[in-house]
């Protein structure tokens, strides 16, 4: 069948089908034209896919659903349990919702933190935010931490050669590393972004230039997109 007809059959935008194609879900045969030829079983397929994705299932568990190396009963117990928190958050945001009708809230006089509070101990959740994860990397930790001493010490070196003192002597590069680490204290807690960004994860130089680069990337929607 031609793409307008499964189109008509799975009930799928022509976008849809090219990009669960894509994906590797299904795979039309070429005929001698160079057009596609779709089966029933791709229609059955885009079908099934269709029915999963309107679940809320995520487009790489249906991969793994089609390749086999998940079982559908254990996706669903998944899917499940998301529906429990998401359908419990939703009973906490109705509730409060109401209650801030019924007490005729103004935006100019709400009580945020009050409500808020409900809010929160009500769903057991908390706010979600828009964070990038913590990655454990000690050695990019300590190559990072090495440049920013690197750093802070090279001006006092230059200062020491200029004055004319050996900053090769053993007593002078004690000096020079205290000096360094000295100046490293000091600017850190200048160049970090912000308080959440303890020192020890790593540089404070390349957390400064992050700063202005990283931009948070927006919450998921609750219904998947294809």
């Amino acid at each position: 069948m031609t793409i307008k007809e499964i189109e008509t059959l799975s009930g799928l935008p022509r976008a849809n089908i090219r990009y669960y194609e894509s994906e590797g879900l299904i795979a039309p045969k070429r005929a001698e034209n160079g057009y596609r030829e779709y089966s029933q079983a791709d229609a059955e397929e885009l079908l099934r896919v269709k029915l999963l994705r309107a679940l809320g299932l995520h487009i790489d568990t249906i991969k793994s659903l089609a390749a086999g190396t998940l079982m559908l009963g254990d996706a669903l117990d998944a899917r499940l349990e998301e529906l429990h928190a998401e359908q419990e958050n939703l009973d906490a945001a109705g509730r409060v919702a109401a209650g801030l009708r019924q007490a005729h809230a103004e935006f100019s006089t709400l009580d945020a933190a009050g409500y808020l509070g409900e809010l929160l101990a009500a769903s057991q959740t908390a706010l979600r935010q828009d964070v990038k994860p913590y990655v454990h990397a000690p050695v990019r930790r300590y190559i990072a931490r090495s440049f920013d001493l690197l750093l802070c010490s090279l001006p006092w070196y230059l200062v020491l050669q200029a004055a004319g003192v050996d900053p090769k002597a053993r007593l002078t590069s004690i000096w020079l590393s205290i000096l360094g680490m000295v100046t490293m204290l000091v600017l850190e807690p200048l160049l970090l972004p912000t308080k959440r960004l303890p020192p020890p994860r790593g540089s404070c130089w390349t957390s400064h230039c992050r700063n202005f680069t990283h931009r948070p990337q927006a919450i998921r929607s609750t219904i998947p997109s294809p």
